[in-house]
C-alpha cells in the first residue's frame, strides 16, 4: 500500500491526493506520514474517513478531531472543511487550495458518497485551457508503468501517454536501455480498458503492443518521438527535505536511498552535498 501511495504521489501531472482514513484501523501515524509528503511537495488533498456504518458516533467524532487537529497545526496550516450538504461539496472544490476537505462515508450504506462525488465534479482541472491544448498537440511521449509478455502478441507495455496522441504505426524511440541507448520501434496496437484503440491522447492510461522488439523494455523507461533528444540520466542534482529520519545520525555524503519518479523506482547515492542535515532541514544534495 506505501509503494502504491508513493507511485501516486511521485506521478508528473499529480495536483491532488486523497487520504483515507479507516475507522477499523485508526493508524494516525501513517495519515501523519503521507499528510507530510503532500504538504512537502505542494500537493492538493482531502480526506475520506470510511466505515462510517460500523463505528460508534463517539469514535467517529473522536477521529474527526483528531484530524481537524493535525490539519489546523502549525506544520499544515490548512484547516479542515466538514462537508455536510451538496453545497457545501461544491464550496469546498472551490476552496481546496485553503481549507481541506473531510467527507466521512460509508461504501455499505452509501451514506454520504453523493457528497463525495459532486465535489469530484466540481473540481477545476489542474493545467488550463490552454496548456492542455499545447500538450496534446506536442510530440508524443509515454511513461512505461508495466511490461507484460502475452501469448500470440509478444511483449505489451503499459503505462501513461504523458505528451501529444500515439496513433498505430507510429515509429517511435524505446529506452533507455542498458548501454544508454534508445531503440527504434513501431506500434502494432493500443489498447485502453481491454479495448482496441486507433489512437492514445495526453493523460491517457493505455497498453502498447509492437511489431518487433529486438531487446526487452523494463518499468520506468520512456516511448518517445525521434524529435525529442534521446540521453540517459546517472546523476542529478536534488533538493532534499527531511520530514521524518529514524536514526539520530544526520543524512551525509554516502548515504543511500530509494528515489520515486514517474514510474522509476531506484536506488541512489549522494556523492556531494552542501551540509550535513537531519529532521526539518533542507539541503541540496548531488
Amino acid at each position: 500500500m506505501k509503494q502504491l501511495f508513493m507511485k501516486q504521489l511521485f506521478m508528473k501531472h499529480l495536483f491532488m491526493k486523497q487520504l483515507f482514513i479507516k475507522l477499523f484501523v485508526n493508524k494516525f501515524g501513517t495519515f501523519r506520514e503521507h499528510l507530510g509528503l503532500t504538504v512537502a511537495l505542494r500537493v492538493l488533498s482531502f480526506v475520506c474517513i470510511t466505515k462510517i456504518d460500523g463505528t460508534a458516533p463517539a469514535t467517529v467524532r473522536r477521529c474527526r478531531h483528531q484530524i481537524e487537529s493535525i490539519l489546523r497545526g502549525p506544520a499544515v496550516r490548512r484547516p479542515a472543511y466538514v462537508v455536510t450538504t451538496l453545497s457545501e461539496a461544491e464550496d469546498a472544490a472551490l476552496q481546496i487550495r485553503e481549507r481541506t476537505p473531510v467527507f466521512m462515508v460509508s461504501a455499505v450504506t452509501g451514506d454520504n458518497l453523493s457528497l463525495l462525488h459532486h465535489f469530484l465534479s466540481r473540481l477545476q482541472p489542474a493545467l488550463s485551457k490552454e496548456a492542455r491544448s499545447l500538450a496534446l498537440q506536442a510530440a508524443p511521449r509515454f511513461s512505461v508503468d508495466g511490461v507484460l509478455t502475452v501469448t500470440g502478441q509478444g511483449t505489451i507495455i503499459t503505462g501513461l501517454t504523458t505528451r501529444g496522441t500515439i496513433r498505430e504505426e507510429d515509429t517511435m524511440l524505446l529506452g533507455p536501455f542498458d548501454d544508454k541507448s534508445y531503440e527504434e520501434v513501431k506500434v502494432a496496437s493500443i489498447q485502453c480498458n481491454r479495448l482496441p484503440r486507433r489512437l492514445a491522447k495526453c493523460g491517457q492510461s493505455v497498453s502498447l503492443g509492437f511489431h518487433k522488439l529486438e531487446r526487452t523494455p523494463r518499468k520506468g523507461m520512456i516511448l518517445q518521438s525521434p524529435s525529442y533528444e534521446s540521453y540517459c540520466v546517472e546523476e542529478f542534482t536534488a533538493e532534499i527535505y527531511i520530514l521524518q529520519h529514524s536514526s539520530s545520525s544526520k543524512l551525509k555524503v554516502g548515504f543511500e536511498a530509494t528515489v520515486f519518479i514517474d514510474s522509476i523506482r531506484q536506488t541512489v547515492e549522494i556523492i556531494k552535498m552542501e551540509r550535513e542535515i537531519t529532521t526539518g532541514q533542507k539541503a541540496k544534495d548531488f
